[in-house]
């Protein structure tokens, strides 16, 4: 047998608490001469664990279920608001004792008990379990790399509030706050994760400009008409996901382009990484199916098209457009 929810937050009680119990046997069976049998109700007592004062709860305030695995009471706030401790619970089922192994524990503040996950990427849904939570009045935020981030909240009731990890969020403390008031903290780890990608002109003519685009995002495109090279660096959980190079400036109908990505990145299908006849028109679209491996994604060791020497990039020029 166990109780449901046994921490509790005083000033935030509704007019009439509700406690929930599971467990076997709940209720005793009886039967009439009829071979019909039902549960009876357990009697249940709440009893000041520092004091001597004691809750027998009414019989209409308790509902069992028909299997006797659950029981649900309540009891006005004004007797719960009278204990001064924990709170013992007491059942007798058919002359036999049996108390909770958890006594009712009352919380200063909004407590959280745990992560349904420890570990998790940015973008992805992490439930947060606790007590005290309010709908509009609750913030989660989480460390990040420029000190703390309100994650998004997708869903939330007294116990569970469900959040989007924030794209900038790092591993560290996980805390809430409820009208100002901060909670205890849980560590959320955020593995390394991340893509780089390096794209450029390397065509004989400085002519042509490309953006590069992951999953539908906005992207980033060359910051003049044949750049030679340009990175493009984003954090993103593992997985699988598209990468799309778009042709903005090719004047000769010519796009001479390369690209090249991280080390954590495995190619699935797509194109010839350097071409000059694959782009001929504006807004033409290559793209690569990729999987994206767990890593930080900074390292491009293999560029068959670049080398890097000391953080500069010598673009080889493969291709004459005259």
């Amino acid at each position: 047998m166990h109780l449901l929810s046994e921490f509790r937050i005083k000033d935030q009680l509704p007019d009439v608490v509700s406690f929930t119990i599971e467990g076997y046997g709940l209720g005793y069976e009886s039967c009439n001469v009829f071979n019909t049998c039902t549960f009876n109700k357990p009697q249940i007592e709440l009893i000041d664990t520092e004091g001597d004062y004691t809750v027998d709860i009414v019989e209409d305030n308790i509902l069992l279920d028909d299997t006797a695995t659950e029981v649900t009471f309540t009891v006005p706030r004004d007797q719960v608001d009278a204990f001064t401790a924990e709170i013992k619970l007491e059942l007798e089922i058919a002359d036999i004792v049996i108390n909770a192994p958890e006594n009712i524990k009352f919380i200063d503040k909004v407590t959280l008990t745990k992560l349904a996950s420890e570990k998790a990427y940015s973008g992805e849904k992490v439930t947060v379990h606790g007590i005290g939570f309010i709908e509009g009045d609750t913030i989660i935020t989480v460390a990040s790399k420029t000190g703390r981030t309100k994650a998004n909240i997708v869903s939330i009731d007294g116990e569970t509030v469900d959040i989007i990890v924030p794209e900038d969020a790092v591993t560290g403390p996980l805390l809430a706050e409820v009208d100002g008031v901060k909670s205890n903290e849980l560590t959320l780890t955020i593995p390394p994760s991340g893509i780089s990608v390096l794209f450029g002109d390397n065509g004989n003519l400085l002519d042509d400009r490309f953006s590069v685009s992951v999953a539908g995002d906005s992207g980033i495109s060359l910051d003049t008409v044949g750049q030679r090279a340009k990175q493009l660096s984003k954090l993103l959980s593992p997985g699988k996901y598209n990468i799309a190079l778009t042709a903005n400036e090719i004047p000769d109908e010519r796009g001479t382009f390369y690209i090249c990505f991280s080390d954590n990145i495995d190619i699935i299908s797509g194109p010839s990484q350097s071409s000059k006849d694959q782009l001929t028109a504006v807004d033409q679209v290559l793209s690569w199916e990729v999987n994206v491996n767990e890593g930080e994604g900074k390292t491009i060791s293999t560029c068959d098209y670049s080398t890097n020497t000391n953080n500069d990039v010598e673009v080889n020029i493969l291709w004459n457009e005259l």
